[in-house]
């Protein structure tokens, strides 16, 4: 019999597809079968029809057993003694050359395939009842899975829907992150060059000071010829000084514009250094 402790755990599962699940609903199917042999226990007390009835039945049940598979119909016969003495399972196990617990599983099976048939043949409607419920919950039970497999892709999709678009923010994180780094080191690049343009431009300066200085002091003290001359190279070192200060100033005009372009266009920048990077 069930015990309470197996039908709550059969109320609590029985939406799992589990073993648990088939165990229980072998264990019904038995008692269905239990119940019906139960009605065939033998009565002393019973009418001629009723003894006609009981032969013919054990006429059908000898037919049946011997249906089963060899093995199966020797075990059934040693074990309950069917035109032998009856066998323990220690005995019967020695008979078949196996041990007594495949004795009992061979046993088992066999009764259960038994009391199977015996219903189908002296019973046809209540066993196609049973057989129309038992497909009825197959079907429920295979319903149940295709829902919950379905289901299951379902997650299974959203979950990769979800890691696809995390990889796709990260993704665009990353790359503004590189822009603003990009970003960064050209303004320090320029910064430093612009630096450096004005320290070279105030050397020059400080430079050309010194040197109009000296030749000043070198004109007053020389003859006028010495001191044309002098004015001539003069004038020639203004010169080359002028147009190295104009370029210079040229050059920091164009980085001004470059760093200005820079900061309206940051996309196009970014693509810029990746290709000389890439160049590289």
């Amino acid at each position: 019999m069930i015990t309470d402790r197996q039908l709550y755990f059969k109320n609590a599962n029985r939406n799992a597809v589990s073993r648990r699940t088939d165990y229980f609903q072998r264990r019904r199917e038995e008692q269905k079968l239990d119940t019906y042999a139960a009605a065939m226990v033998f009565d002393p007390v019973r009418t001629p029809e009723e003894e006609l009835i009981e032969r013919q039945e054990c006429a059908i049940a000898l037919r049946t057993l011997e249906e089963l598979q060899p093995r199966i119909e020797r075990t059934i016969r040693l074990r309950y003694g069917i035109g032998v003495e009856p066998h323990t399972l220690d005995q019967a196990g020695e008979n078949l050359g196996v041990t007594k617990e495949r004795v009992r599983q061979i046993a088992y099976k066999g009764e259960t395939i038994l009391k199977r048939k015996l219903w189908k043949k002296l019973r046809p409607e209540a066993y196609k009842a049973w057989k129309a419920e038992r497909t009825r919950q197959h079907r429920v039970q295979m319903a149940r899975e295709a829902e919950n497999a379905k289901l299951r892709e379902e997650n299974e999709r959203k979950t990769q829907e979800e890691r696809w678009l995390q990889h796709q923010r990260d993704k665009v994180q990353r790359e503004a992150q590189a822009a603003a780094m990009a970003r960064i080191s050209a303004k320090a690049a320029a910064d430093s060059a612009w630096n450096m343009l004005r320290a070279e431009a105030e050397g020059l300066n400080a430079l050309w000071d010194r040197i109009k200085d000296k030749e000043r002091r070198e004109a007053e003290e020389r003859t006028p010829e010495a001191r044309r001359r002098k004015t001539q190279q003069i004038e020639a070192i203004e010169r080359r000084i002028a147009e190295s200060y104009n370029a210079l100033c040229a050059k920091a005009r164009a980085m001004e514009r470059a760093l200005e372009w820079e900061r309206d266009h940051p996309e196009e920048a970014l693509a810029r250094l990746r290709r000389k990077a890439g160049n590289w």
